[in-house]
């Protein structure tokens, strides 16, 4: 007879970790409160820093969220306990480190890139890396702090995108939008890879361009980007578009007008690709 392989069972499916507790109810709350004394009272009553709530919410990850109180003190306190900062929820697999990306809050980010390095790698159910998270939710501090600490600017999501695809279809076309602080930042990084495609094809720029953002598209070609590369031909032989022809398609003919601007001048040997804008952009933060 055949064995059944046995599976380790996620922390949060184990029954002890959702059991409600006057301790583990206690523990919640004040981690939801950013309450670092009620937190730690519970600890000591035999809160469970790795309860998950009947809602299936982490301990660590509602610490996470909180920007008031003594949030990062919960969270520390929380780990060094013994929570796992790699514990996802079940709803999104979002680790505590992709909510406190998400919300903002820096110092929390700190203390769980401190304490679990690896954790800026880890991907959610949509293949999203906290980078991905900061840089969808417009943090610009938070993507600063993340790539300082390491964080891949190139991992790509399981539709093929790079943190740099998500503001780039965000963007609007102000510098002072935080999705061009963000790119500025992920451009300004000498890992970050400019024309990686998706699985669509589309590059950032293409993005940028159907979207019409001129502020973002002069961003990424005074970066480096392609203004040559064609994005995928679907089923019914459509696509194949250069960044040109991606803004024409977003109905955005200035933008496309800016990009012709840039391949005549590329055409006539000028350097369009400075990378001064960026810095320009950061110097302002």
């Amino acid at each position: 007879m055949g064995t059944i392989e046995k599976l380790e069972v996620p922390e949060y499916l184990r029954g002890e970790n959702q059991w409600e507790t006057e301790a583990n109810l206690e523990l919640f709350q004040a981690a939801q409160n950013g309450d670092i004394e009620m937190l730690k009272v519970a600890l000591a009553k035999g809160g469970n820093p790795n309860y998950f709530s009947v809602g299936k919410d982490g301990t660590l990850h509602a610490a996470s969220r909180n920007a008031s109180g003594d949030a990062a003190l919960c969270a520390r306190e929380l780990v060094q306990s013994g929570a796992r900062v790699s514990a996802a929820l079940i709803s999104n697999r979002n680790t505590a480190l992709h909510e406190a990306a998400s919300f903002g809050v820096k110092e929390v980010v700190e203390v769980l890139v401190e304490t679990s390095p690896e954790s800026t790698e880890l991907a959610n159910s949509y293949g999203n890396t906290p980078l991905h998270a900061a840089s969808a939710a417009g943090k610009p501090e938070i993507v600063k702090l993340l790539l300082e600490n390491e964080a891949d600017p190139n991992k790509i999501n399981h539709r093929g995108s790079t943190a740099l695809h998500s503001v780039s279809a965000l963007a609007n076309d102000s510098r002072d939008d935080p999705y061009i602080k963000i790119a500025a930042i992920l451009l300004s990084n000498e890992k970050t890879m400019v024309d990686i495609q998706d699985i669509n094809g589309y590059t950032p720029l293409h993005l940028a361009a159907q979207r019409g953002s001129s502020e973002m598209v002069r961003l990424l070609i005074d970066s480096g980007s392609s203004l040559t590369i064609k994005t995928g031909i679907d089923s019914k032989g459509r696509g194949g578009r250069i960044p040109e022809m991606s803004a024409q398609f977003g109905g955005f003919e200035s933008t496309a007008q800016l990009i012709r601007e840039f391949t005549e001048a590329l055409g006539r040997g000028e350097t369009v690709a400075t990378k001064k804008m960026a810095l320009q952009v950061l110097e302002k933060l």
